[in-house]
């Protein structure tokens, strides 16, 4: 009895052996075109036709792309009885191909991120942060709305020139204060430009009171004074004189 389960096992066992295994392969090539790869063997070197790699989400023109290169470790998982046919299942880092560390950080347990190999990348970080670093231009395209909201301080740094354009209103809403400073010359400019303030200041610091139009057109216009005698002489100060409505801290300029 012995010897005959002694032998259905060695013959169950040889049957296992001759089942297709997982490999490693190197890949050799890569066809954008239809996210296939061709890949050498490991250990026996051979070179097997065009595979498919897998992917973690698939759809018509969208998806989840991640290209492996030449030269980098994958795993082969056959798909037929045959072993003459693999599709990628997986990627591997190696000696040769390391993992990266984005900013000078390691990856570590519970965090994500993206590299490119140009050293862009994307990293969710387990202390909350998000890391966004790009050695490019960085192009945001949003056909709705974008929401921006911050409890701490927002920094907006750049060596170069910084355009704020649109189509429609732009406000800048603060509870607190707004400074714009610049080394060279500020400019604004437009149809109407309306400073809606209790308190103008000044350059030299202090509160300033700014005349209305109406004051200005009349004090130039239809003013007069006393004391008018013929010849040269000095008249007395205009008659008109600022009351409450002739200076304010709302200006309007038209």
């Amino acid at each position: 009895m012995h010897k005959l389960i002694n032998g259905i096992k060695r013959t169950i066992d040889a049957q296992i052996q001759q089942i297709p295994q997982p490999v490693f392969g190197i890949v050799t090539d890569y066809d954008p075109s239809r996210h296939m790869i061709r890949a050498m063997v490991m250990p026996s070197n051979v070179q097997t036709g065009w595979l498919a790699v897998g992917t973690a989400m698939v759809g018509p023109e969208w998806g989840l792309v991640a290209p492996p290169a030449a030269g980098q470790q994958v795993v082969l998982t056959p798909t037929d009885g045959a072993g003459d046919n693999y599709v990628v299942s997986a990627m591997c880092y190696s000696t040769q191909n390391t993992p990266p560390q984005p900013g000078g950080n390691q990856v570590v347990p519970g965090e994500i991120a993206i590299v490119s190999k140009t050293g862009t990348f994307l990293h969710l970080r387990t202390n909350g942060d998000l890391l966004v670093s790009t050695t490019g231009n960085l192009t945001a395209t949003v056909a709705g709305n974008t929401a921006i909201t911050t409890t701490g301080n927002t920094a907006i740094s750049t060596t170069g020139t910084t355009n704020v354009t649109s189509t429609g209103n732009l406000t800048v809403d603060s509870s607190g204060n707004i400074v714009v400073s610049a080394t060279g010359t500020t400019t604004i400019s437009g149809s109407s430009i309306n400073l809606d303030s209790t308190t103008v200041i000044g350059g030299n610091g202090t509160s300033q009171q700014l005349a209305t139009r109406n004051f200005v057109y009349n004090i130039f216009a239809n003013h007069t004074h006393p004391g008018v005698q013929t010849g040269g002489g000095s008249t007395g100060i205009p008659t008109q004189q600022p009351d409450a409505t002739s200076t304010t801290s709302n200006f309007q300029a038209s």
